[in-house]
C-alpha cells in the first residue's frame, strides 16, 4: 500500500534530521575529544616543566627536587595516578616520584636534548597511561649520554570517563532535540497539508451527496485544482442532463411514427394480408427502440456525485410490482441495509432491479427475495454491492441458463415478454465493470440471479 503524503514527508524529514544530528554529533564528539586530548597533553607538558623547574643537580650529577612546592603535589602521593621519572641517558642517575614507587610505567629513555614525544603506556594490570617525555640538559655542550630524559604520565581512566560523560550528555541532548523537532515538524506538516485533507473531505461529501461542489476558500496553490474539479463536476452534471433530454427527444421522435402505424393497423387501413406482418414489424421496431434507449441511457459508475441509497429504490420497484402482480399475491422479502448505497445512476439501478424482480415475480410461485450487501471492489475498495434476487419458482435449466442473457432469448415462449430484460441487465452491468450470474437458489430453490456491480 502506498504511504500517505503526510507519512512520506514525515519519513523524509526524519531521515534528514537523523542524518543532520548524526553528523553534528560526530563532529562535536570529535572536536571535544581532540580538545580534551590537547588539554591533557598540555597538562602533561606543564607537569614536566614544573619538575624541570623544581629539579637541581648535586655535585655528583644526581637529580634532586630542591623545590617540591613548584611541582604538582600529586607526584608525592601514592594514589594520585600521575607518575614521573628523571633519568640520565647513561642510566647512572635516576629520580622517581613517590607516586611511582608501587607502579613502574614503561617510560622511554635516551632522548636527545629538546626532543619531545607523547607515548601511550600500558601497565601490567592493563591500565593505559598517556606519557610525555622530553630531553633536558643543564648546559649547552652536554654530551648525549649525559642528557636527562624527563618522563611524566597520567592514567587515562579519568580522561575516558570524561569523554564517556560528554558523549552521554551530547547524544542524549541531541536525541531530545531531535524528538522535539520531529514533533514540531509533524505538527507543521499536518498544518501545511490540512487544505489537501479538506479537498479529500469535500470530495467525499460530494460523493455522498452532502455537497454539490468544492469550497472556494483554499490556498492559492490549490485553487487551480479545485476550480478544475468544480468545472468537471458541473460539466459532467450538465452533460448528463443534455444526454437525457436528447434521449427523450429521440424516443419521442421514434415512437410517434410507430404509434401512427399501429393506429393505422388497428383501423384496418391496410390490406388484411399485411396486417399480421405489419403488427409484428411494428412490435419488433418498438422493442428495438426500447432496448437501444435503455443501453444508451446507461452512464456507468459516477465520480464525485452522490451515491444512491439502495433501499428506497428497491422499495419503489417492489411497490410497483405488487400492483402489477396483485392477483398472484407475490410476497417479496427485502433484505437491504438502510445505509447501503450504489455509486452509479439511479435509473441504472432501477432498470436492473426492475427487470430482475419482474422476471422473478413472473416465474415464482408465491415468494421472492431481494438481498443486497457491500462487497470488495476489484480495485481493492469497498464501494461495490452485491444484489441477489431469488424466487421459489421452477428455476432455470443449466443448459439454457447462459443463453437467457442474449437479446430475445426466452425460457418459455408462451410467457408474456420480449426476452430482452436480462440482456439489458447484462449490458448495464458490463458498463459498470461488474458481473451477473444465473444459478439455482439455495434458500427458495428456484432461480437466483447474483449481480456484482
Amino acid at each position: 500500500m502506498t504511504p500517505s503524503l503526510n507519512l512520506r514527508l514525515l519519513l523524509a524529514a526524519s531521515i534528514v534530521l537523523a542524518a543532520f544530528f548524526g553528523v553534528t554529533g560526530l563532529v562535536l564528539d570529535n572536536i571535544y575529544y581532540r580538545t580534551a586530548q590537547g588539554a591533557l597533553q598540555e597538562r602533561l607538558q606543564s607537569y614536566a616543566y614544573s619538575l624541570i623547574a623544581a629539579a637541581e643537580l648535586d655535585e655528583s650529577g644526581a637529580v634532586q627536587i630542591a623545590h617540591p612546592t613548584i611541582a604538582d603535589e600529586r607526584f608525592f602521593r601514592l594514589d594520585s595516578h600521575i607518575y614521573a621519572r628523571i633519568v640520565r641517558n647513561d642510566g647512572r642517575y635516576l629520580w622517581r616520584s613517590p607516586s611511582s614507587f608501587t607502579v613502574d610505567p614503561p617510560f622511554p629513555s635516551g632522548f636527545e636534548r629538546t626532543r619531545r614525544a607523547f607515548t601511550p603506556l600500558t601497565l601490567p594490570d592493563g591500565a593505559v597511561l598517556l606519557g610525555f617525555s622530553t630531553g633536558v640538559a643543564w648546559s649547552g655542550k652536554t654530551p648525549r649520554e649525559h642528557v636527562y630524559t624527563v618522563n611524566v604520565a597520567e592514567d587515562l581512566g579519568d580522561f575516558n570517563a570524561q569523554i564517556r560523560g560528554f558523549r552521554h550528555t551530547l547524544w542524549g541532548a541531541l536525541g531530545v532535540v531531535a524528538v522535539v523537532l520531529l514533533a514540531v515538524q509533524g505538527a507543521v506538516l499536518r498544518w501545511g497539508l490540512a487544505p489537501l485533507r479538506r479537498v479529500v473531505s469535500d470530495l467525499a461529501a460530494i460523493d455522498e451527496g452532502r455537497k454539490h461542489e468544492l469550497d472556494e476558500d483554499y490556498p492559492r496553490e490549490l485553487l487551480p485544482l479545485t476550480t478544475s474539479l468544480n468545472s468537471l463536476v458541473q460539466g459532467e452534471r450538465e452533460r448528463r442532463e443534455r444526454y437525457r433530454h436528447a434521449l427523450d427527444d429521440l424516443a419521442h421522435s421514434l415512437k410517434t411514427p410507430l404509434a401512427v402505424l399501429r393506429g393505422a393497423a388497428d383501423a384496418k387501413a391496410i390490406p388484411e394480408a399485411l396486417d399480421a406482418t405489419m403488427r409484428a414489424q411494428i412490435d419488433r421496431r418498438a422493442e428495438i427502440v426500447d432496448y437501444q434507449l435503455r443501453r444508451a441511457s446507461t452512464f456507468g459508475r459516477r465520480v464525485m456525485e452522490a451515491a444512491v441509497p439502495v433501499a428506497p429504490v428497491a422499495r419503489k420497484v417492489i411497490d410497483a410490482l405488487d400492483k402489477a402482480y396483485r392477483d398472484k399475491q407475490v410476497r417479496c422479502r427485502l433484505d437491504v441495509a438502510p445505509d447501503l448505497r450504489f455509486h452509479g445512476d439511479e435509473g441504472d439501478l432501477m432498470e436492473i432491479l426492475g427487470n430482475l424482480l419482474d422476471n422473478a415475480c413472473k416465474w415464482c410461485r408465491h415468494e421472492v427475495i431481494l438481498a443486497a450487501r457491500p462487497v470488495s471492489a476489484g480495485d481493492g475498495g469497498a464501494r461495490a454491492i452485491e444484489l441477489r434476487i431469488e424466487d421459489d419458482g421452477p428455476g432455470m435449466p443449466e443448459a439454457i441458463g447462459d443463453r437467457l442473457f442474449e437479446r430475445g432469448a426466452r425460457a418459455d415462449v408462451d410467457r408474456e415478454g420480449h426476452g430482452i430484460g436480462l440482456a439489458v441487465v447484462r449490458d448495464i452491468v458490463r458498463v459498470y465493470g461488474g458481473t451477473v450470474e444465473l444459478r439455482r437458489g439455495k434458500e427458495l430453490g428456484g432461480a437466483e440471479v447474483v449481480v456484482n456491480i
